[in-house]
């Protein structure tokens, strides 16, 4: 029996995730051998998925001192947690998400056993990345003997640090049972008065710049940070500040003015029924902050899932370089999307090319995971004339690309998207908050 069961741990290296069958055949003995070495390995070495003929086997992967399955919680927009999976790691890589409630999103056609070839991707997003996941790497380095560099983590890595601190991650979903008790901690501060904002964020501003962790990852390579304040009536408001540096340096006052121009464009938007960011400018002596509601957070202190369509299209295609206007067909003709959202993505699109917006990447657009699919479009998000942002050598660029031409399937779209951008721009050149400089080089296209 010892060698049969040392010949089963060898068959799994050798196949990673296999049927009872399989490994009979394999190894050459019967069905209640098998059966026999299956039961004689270690308790929970061997994890069972499926049910009858689909049924089968891997080996658990061990991540040290954290174990090898973890329950996976969602938070809802009451701030009610229930408990949607559990994650299980496998030897090999690969990872099963055991759902004990459905979210059908989860797997899909490619993933309908629930076994993921690598990291789950509706996970991806929590992996720490920008200004903030920079940061936050280099905080928990030392303690949690994880790279510096999170472009280096793996999955493993990201437990041994998320597990442990990851009380205020994007999205809604929460893994581990001490990561959702970390999630239900009442605030550890008051939120911050309207009338004290700038005073606190001056303050938050400085902490992040010298190394300071500010409590979430989430992604982008402006400097930013998260902070709560309350809203105009009186709500505690969780709320992302982007912030530019010392305005008296040309660049960052391009980078001010850039931070205003974001403002202006989800003002334009929001008003011509498109979701945006709601968004606020605030200055102090030296600093221009960008503030925004966090659209994955709720006032009754629950969350709405994100995925990025960096996630989303790294999973099902694999493509993470067409334009938006090509990637919403696809969403939509698979499903993921609905008629309206896809056509929002595709004016979204051609409004950012309208606009200069150079930065238009998939990890700049979200959806709303729900259920079931198709999901909705979440708000717009970094949507600015990136194209003036100032160059890596300081200089600051004098004038705006020119407009691609759109095939004609994209006519509709554009045209709505270009009306939005000339109002959009006309409204730049009459902010008195701009400078000078920035409204010389949009003048060119308003």
């Amino acid at each position: 029996m010892n060698t049969h069961i040392l010949e089963v741990e060898r068959e799994f290296y050798r196949r990673g995730i296999c049927s009872a069958p399989e490994l009979a055949v394999a190894l050459g003995i019967s069905q209640p051998t098998l059966s026999r070495a299956l039961a004689a390995l270690p308790s929970g070495r061997v994890h069972r998925m499926g049910h009858g003929r689909r049924t089968r086997y891997a080996l658990h992967q061990r991540v040290e001192g954290l174990g090898h399955h973890w329950p996976l919680y969602q938070i809802n927009e009451k701030g009610e947690p229930s408990h949607v999976a559990e994650l299980h790691a496998l030897q090999g890589g690969s990872w099963h998400v055991e759902q004990q409630r459905p979210w059908n999103t989860l797997r899909g056609s490619l993933f309908a056993d629930g076994v993921y070839p690598g990291w789950p991707w509706f996970l991806d997003d929590l992996r720490p990345q920008g200004f903030l996941g920079r940061l936050f790497a280099h905080c928990v380095s030392t303690e949690y003997h994880v790279p510096a560099d999170p472009r280096l983590w793996t999955p493993e890595h990201m437990l041994s640090a998320l597990l442990r601190k990851g009380s205020d991650l994007p999205g809604a979903f929460v893994i581990g049972e001490d990561m959702l008790a970390l999630a239900r901690l009442p605030p550890a501060s008051a939120a911050i008065p309207r009338t004290g904002r700038t005073e606190a964020y001056a303050l938050l501003a400085t902490s992040v710049l010298e190394g300071q962790w500010p409590g979430s990852s989430a992604a982008g390579e402006q400097p930013k940070f998260i902070a709560r304040t309350l809203d105009a009536a009186g709500r505690p408001c969780p709320v992302m500040v982007k912030f530019s540096g010392d305005m008296n340096d040309p660049a960052q006052a391009r980078r001010a003015d850039l931070l205003v121009a974001e403002s202006l464009a989800d003002e334009i938007l929001l008003a011509a029924g498109i979701p945006a960011a709601r968004t606020e400018i605030l200055y102090d002596q030296n600093r221009c902050y960008l503030e925004s509601m966090r659209f994955d957070r709720t006032p009754a202190g629950g969350r709405r899932h994100l995925v990025s369509l960096l996630a989303l299209d790294a999973a099902y295609y694999g493509d993470l370089t067409s334009p938006w206007h090509q990637a919403a067909r696809r969403l939509e003709q698979d499903g993921f999307l609905d008629a309206t959202s896809a056509e929002r993505l595709r004016v979204l699109w051609w409004f950012g090319q309208c606009i200069g917006n150079t930065d238009m990447h998939y990890g700049n657009i979200s959806l709303h995971l729900e259920p079931d699919w198709p999901c909705p479009l979440a708000p717009v998000y970094d949507m600015s004339p990136m194209a003036l942002n100032p160059r890596s050598d300081g200089s600051l660029p004098q004038s705006l690309p020119s407009i691609p031409a759109p095939p004609p399937e994209e006519n509709h779209a554009f045209e709505k998207a270009h009306d939005l951008a000339a109002s959009y721009l006309r409204r730049l050149l009459s902010d008195p908050r701009l400078s000078p400089s920035f409204k010389a080089a949009i003048g060119n296209r308003a």
